[in-house]
């Protein structure tokens, strides 16, 4: 699977992760639940991309139930031609978007929040433009849940 575009990923980013970790922290779920093994991801959404447009972003929460620690280390989707999990942060007053590289560690009865203005997936060489209402399969590459495919919803408007 190494070898397969977009799937891996390594920069360092450990100071930055502990943020969008809520360790025991129970959010109300708007949306749809999905559980594989211990992962469970909560409310997967697409932003709306408008015609022309080649890049899109999705959000959702991931949340580990089990007593083991667990990695999210690498996405795809059919819909781009890769889908990387990027970090928007600001940073001395400047707005800035980086790719995390390195897995995303999950602890036990902890969540990680992607989320607009945070850690998000960027997909990039979009087919086709993300309409809202339509739903894409998105793969989450767990490092011991394995392979999960994801319908994730296209929201409209900001």
């Amino acid at each position: 699977m190494a070898s397969q575009a977009g799937l891996y990923a390594s920069e360092s980013v450990p100071h930055l992760l502990m943020a969008e970790i809520s360790q025991n922290q129970h959010e109300g779920s708007e949306g749809k639940e999905i559980r594989f093994g211990n992962i469970e991801i909560e409310s997967p959404w697409l932003r709306e991309t408008p015609k022309g447009a080649t890049v899109g972003a999705g959000y959702f929460r991931v949340e580990n139930l089990g007593n083991e620690p667990d990695a999210l280390i690498g996405c795809s989707s059919p819909v781009a031609s890769s889908v990387e999990i990027h970090r928007s942060s600001i940073e001395n007053g400047i707005s800035q978007m980086r790719q995390v590289t390195e897995p995303l560690q999950i602890l036990p009865d902890s969540k990680l929040i992607f989320k607009p203005g945070g850690l998000h997936l960027m997909l990039s060489g979009l087919k086709t433009p993300l309409k809202a209402g339509e739903t894409y399969k998105i793969q989450l590459q767990f490092e011991k849940a394995g392979l999960v495919e994801v319908g994730f919803t296209v929201r409209g408007g900001s």
